[in-house]
């Protein structure tokens, strides 16, 4: 598996850390979901922010795997918000 992308700085590096995996995960899950301290987003406000924080903040590739597979997110999400009932 070819784990190489450009970052930030355009230049062709390998994933630079695991945590990298994951981010677009949690600010998935970090805005989606119902927090006491905070509304939810709507779902395109969210793949707006990833997309255009596409090689800022966020590996491209994991991005576009991420986005590759919104559909199983969503399903995801969807389970987690039959279970989650914060009020």
């Amino acid at each position: 598996m070819d784990d190489r992308t450009a970052g930030a700085t355009g230049q062709e590096h390998l994933v630079s850390s695991p945590k990298d995996f994951v981010l677009p995960c949690c600010l998935f899950d970090a805005l989606t979901m119902k927090r006491p301290y905070k509304a939810v987003w709507e779902l395109d406000k969210v793949f707006q922010l990833l997309t255009s924080e596409k090689g800022k903040h966020f590996e491209p590739k994991l991005v576009d795997a991420f986005l590759e597979n919104k559909d199983k997110m969503l399903a995801i999400k969807e389970r987690w918000d039959d279970k989650n009932t914060l009020t």
